[in-house]
């Protein structure tokens, strides 16, 4: 026999033996049926002994009679209308199962038994059949009632309205990226005092002027020009040579440090120009050797400035010469021999003083 068979038929018996039960005693019946029979609530006592660890248990069962009736019934001891317990244990013979129940009033009174069994090896097909029994005897009339219909289906309630919609244009900055500006081109002009030394016989003293100019790519270019004052040397017999000299330089400065009050620089070049030796009072004048002779060399200079107002400042620089050639300047005496007059130095320095102009 199915499980399924096995269920119908224990709810048909159970059916049956409650109302027959109240059919052969109509007072009983009458007596125990309070106005609230419907609202009855119980406890539940149950037990799974040794061998029927597998049936169904205590929370699954008060459910199972909760469906049934369709209301919350249990509670605890204290406040229930009834008391039911009940044991799930294994027949001694074969491999079925029986469910033994028991009804009481709140009094202790005992009020009736059930007694279930089933020949199957699962325990589990109990499970309807006690929440069955355990149900009528909580609300026999609830148990067997028929299940209310099923709600009717309501209407959905309309969509709402579509929100209106309305666009707000609101203005929002954009970040431009400034343009990034270039580096101006710098740079100087100046002019000043010049004390040479090892260009003339004598210290020389002369003027300087020059400029400088600083690509925003590259280090600052300077060039200058220096003249240096004429000197007089003697020679015997009243006759005179007259030196004086002028020359330009051409420097790179790689190297610079600048500040809130000044600047300081190192540069290197060449610097070159010419030297006059020009005669006089000599017994004769040599006209095949030119008095202009050329100069050349290779110079480093350190130059500081500091700022006084505005884009003026006064500045101290200092060169050193090391030329590629030096000539020499003699005459021929009276004997006969030639009698040395002067030779550049092989290394000749200036000294400068200058006021500047700083653009930009």
């Amino acid at each position: 026999m199915r499980a399924s068979s096995v269920r119908r038929a224990a709810w048909c018996a159970l059916a049956i033996a409650s109302v027959v039960g109240a059919l052969a005693h109509p007072a009983r019946a009458q007596e125990e049926k309070p106005a609230d029979a419907k609202k009855k609530t119980a406890s539940l006592g149950w037990t799974r002994l040794d061998g029927a660890e597998g049936c169904v248990g205590t929370r699954e069962l008060a459910e199972g009679v909760e469906k049934i009736l369709r209301r919350p019934v249990f509670v605890s001891a204290a406040q229930a209308d009834l008391a039911i317990e009940g044991r799930a244990e294994k027949l001694g013979q074969g491999t079925g199962f029986k469910a033994v129940l028991a009804v009481a009033d709140a009094a202790g009174k005992p009020l009736g038994t059930r007694e279930l069994t089933t020949e199957s090896s699962d325990c589990h097909a109990l499970d309807e059949q006690v929440a069955l029994a355990v149900a009528l005897m909580v609300d026999p009339e609830g148990a067997l009632a028929p299940p209310p219909p099923p709600p009717e289906k309501e209407d959905p309630p309309p969509p709402p309205p579509p929100p209106i919609e309305k666009k707000v244009y609101v203005p929002v900055p954009v970040p431009t990226k400034p343009e990034p500006q270039e580096e101006p081109w710098r740079g100087d002009v100046f002019a000043g005092f010049t004390l040479g030394f090892g260009w003339l016989p004598r210290v020389a003293p002369g003027a300087n002027v020059g400029a400088s100019l600083e690509p925003p790519w590259f280090f600052p270019i300077e060039a200058t020009l220096k003249f240096f004052a004429p000197q007089t040397i003697e020679a015997p017999r009243g006759a005179t040579i007259l030196f004086y000299s002028f020359q330009g330089a051409l420097l790179g400065c790689p190297l610079r440090h600048g500040g809130s009050i000044g600047e300081i620089r190192a540069c290197a070049g060449l610097e070159g120009g010419f030297l006059m030796g020009d005669g006089d009072g000599f017994d004769t004048e040599p006209t095949d050797t030119s008095p202009l002779r050329a100069q050349l060399g290779a110079t480093v200079k350190g130059r500081a400035e500091i700022k006084v107002v505005g884009p003026f400042h006064l500045g101290l620089a200092t060169g050193v010469t090391v030329p590629f050639f030096r000539d020499e300047f003699v005459y021929t005496g009276a004997g006969g021999g030639e009698a040395f007059v002067f030779q550049q130095a092989p290394v000749a320095g200036t000294l400068d003083f200058f006021a500047m102009l700083a653009f930009p």
